[in-house]
């Protein structure tokens, strides 16, 4: 990663220059969206307070499954301990707001890491695809209050950035492989259906660079068994009750493919005219 930007600081193209304007467009809209749409205080959505107040609990010395209801891993909870022990000094309401500004943060970084990630293909492709990012619907939603899917994605764009450069040969680093692994560890510790991404991710690897990518798969599993092996100790059973089962266990949505179309394109609104008319 250090020395992708180190290219893109003497890139003669102004990559560098080009990298900040989309990460600070990204920033931008994401905030935006949040400041015009419920504002810093207002509420948006369930999930995001609930994991706010899972943090709040653990930074009260309560552990989540063992002393209250989480259906996800801890990494949540985690990502958002500063924010809640920064609420009991200057109250939750502000704390929770600066939370969701960081969360725009991660938006930004994420587009960044697009950019490097296409980078070699040239500037216009990688500016092209960094601009996507930074205004396609489901990311800005995704990024604008403190989803589980903004650390997930940053995760597994750090993790893409840094194996690319193994895949292409432009770098030989177990190191580089095993950090590529962490990420994608502590992206699976957010939300348990990360795992599949290590399983696709680690099988392309060892297509791309044979038995080095056990590097990757050690490093996803130690990161997700150092995040998670606390908790589960604390409450094996209720953990992996809540995590596990309860995940496979939700109800399933009919939904036709026209409507799982408008919803991957981030047009959720128009969904019921759609499923209608296709």
């Amino acid at each position: 990663m250090s020395s992708a930007i180190r290219r893109l600081r003497s890139d003669p193209q102004g990559g560098w220059l080009w990298l900040l304007g989309v990460a600070a467009l990204a920033f931008g809209v994401r905030l935006l969206t949040l400041v015009r749409g419920s504002g810093l205080y207002g509420r948006l959505g369930y999930d995001g307070p609930v994991y706010y107040a899972s943090a709040s609990a653990l930074a009260h010395g309560m552990l989540p499954y063992r002393d209250f209801l989480l259906l996800h891993p801890p990494g949540i909870a985690l990502a958002l301990l500063p924010f809640a022990a920064l609420g009991g000094i200057v109250g939750d309401s502000d704390a929770f707001a600066l939370a969701r500004v960081a969360w725009c943060g991660l938006g930004a970084v994420s587009t960044a890491l697009v950019f490097v990630i296409v980078r070699s293909r040239g500037l216009w492709p990688a500016l092209a695809a960094a601009t996507f990012y930074a205004i396609f619907v489901p990311s800005v939603s995704g990024e604008d209050i403190t989803t589980l899917e903004a650390i997930g994605s940053v995760c597994l764009l750090a993790a893409a950035a840094l194996l690319v450069r193994q895949w292409d040969g432009r770098a030989t680093s177990t190191a580089a492989l095993v950090c590529a692994g962490v990420l994608l560890g502590v992206s699976t510790a957010t939300k348990i259906w990360g795992v599949l991404i290590v399983v696709v991710l680690v099988a392309w690897s060892v297509r791309r660079v044979g038995r080095r990518a056990g590097w990757v798969l050690a490093g996803a599993v130690g990161a997700t068994v150092a995040v998670c092996l606390p908790f589960f100790l604390a409450a094996p059973e209720a953990m992996w009750r809540m995590v596990v089962f309860d995940q496979l266990g939700r109800r399933r949505v009919s939904e036709t493919l026209g409507g799982r179309v408008v919803d991957l394109v981030g047009l959720s609104g128009l969904r019921d005219r759609v499923s209608t008319e296709v």
